[in-house]
């Protein structure tokens, strides 16, 4: 415990976001795992994706564009004005 004590703030910062990535990695890779188990039972020989490429294609989906602030702005107008509309 002394050894963390005498680190460097910015070192301890480092390792604590460290080890929370790591865990978070983990529980995501063990969801996928428990749903790909329950997508197992209704694989046929046409559809069966094995666990590896169950993980390639989550983390494609998951991945989102990133919009600039004149884009989100504009969204954020458009929903204003649709809910101005139906007062």
């Amino acid at each position: 415990m002394s050894f963390i004590m005498q680190l460097d703030h910015d070192v301890l910062i480092d390792l604590l976001g460290e080890s929370i990535n790591k865990e978070f990695e983990e529980k995501q890779y063990s969801m996928l795992w428990e749903q790909w188990l329950v997508d197992y039972a209704k694989f046929t020989e046409k559809t069966f994706v094995p666990f590896d490429k169950y993980i390639e294609k989550a983390k494609k989906a998951k991945t989102t564009k990133q919009l600039t602030d004149e884009q989100i702005l504009e969204d954020a107008q458009s929903i204003l004005k649709s809910m101005n509309r139906s007062k």
